[in-house]
């Protein structure tokens, strides 16, 4: 008479692991990212490094691992299990969803790791640390008035200036380029490629734009702005 094999339980060790890198995981990996962008733009330097993507790879791989699991073993794991597995996948879902989407869903999913992160640890106010440090706005702001605009109409802001062509205010930042337009408003940037940011010091009394999601205005007409 033959024996019935029983089936060998779902490793739940494993399951937990899994389970807690795919809920956690993201999370973590954006406060390290938050933390990442204030500390590159406090210190002025490029933030994105590609090597961003290989926690984040991980984390892709355990939902892989983890979803082809939860269909294998689906009929030997008890509702319980099941349930569990299915809430750590839906919030991963959820969290990408808002992602992409830009919708409510995803500062529901970031709230947890606002407490680690708070929305001010960004990139643009780390660099308002630094250029509050080192940064004579108001001696940018009179040369820029005193400076002879280019004459060139082709080139609408004024065009770029060379190092050579810069007062020590502007050459201790170090910017890649400075523009002063024909307004008397100076722009100096970093950067370059995928990510370039910069300042931008209008005229005294001169009426500034709505600022747009990427910049920040730190003081009375002077913005911080940063792009991909």
């Amino acid at each position: 008479m033959s024996q019935t094999r029983e089936a060998k339980p779902v490793p739940w060790r494993l399951d937990l692991i899994l389970g807690l890198i795919i809920v956690l995981g993201p999370q973590a990996v954006f406060v390290a990212a938050w933390w990442w962008m204030y500390y590159a733009g406090r210190t002025n330097q490029f933030p994105l490094r590609l090597w961003w993507g290989l926690p984040l790879g991980v984390v892709a791989l355990c939902v892989f691992v983890f979803t082809v699991q939860t269909i294998v073993e689906w009929r030997r794991i008890g509702w319980t299990s099941r349930s569990l597995r299915l809430l750590a996948l839906g919030w991963f879902l959820m969290g990408v969803a808002g992602f992409f989407t830009g919708s409510s869903a995803m500062r529901i999913w970031r709230a947890p790791a606002r407490l680690f992160a708070p929305e001010d640890v960004t990139f643009l106010h780390g660099l308002q640390e630094w250029v509050e440090e080192r940064a004579d706005i108001e001696a940018i702001r009179d040369w820029a008035k005193a400076h002879p605009r280019w004459e060139d109409e082709q080139v609408e802001s004024g065009g770029p200036m060379d190092k050579s062509r810069r007062p020590a205010c502007v050459n201790v930042l170090h910017p890649s380029s400075v523009w002063v337009g024909k307004d008397a408003t100076a722009s100096i940037s970093w950067g370059g490629g995928f990510f370039h940011w910069g300042m931008i010091i209008y005229p005294e009394g001169k009426e500034m734009p709505e600022p747009d999601y990427n910049e920040l205005v730190i003081a009375p007409g002077v913005v911080l702005w940063d792009e991909p």
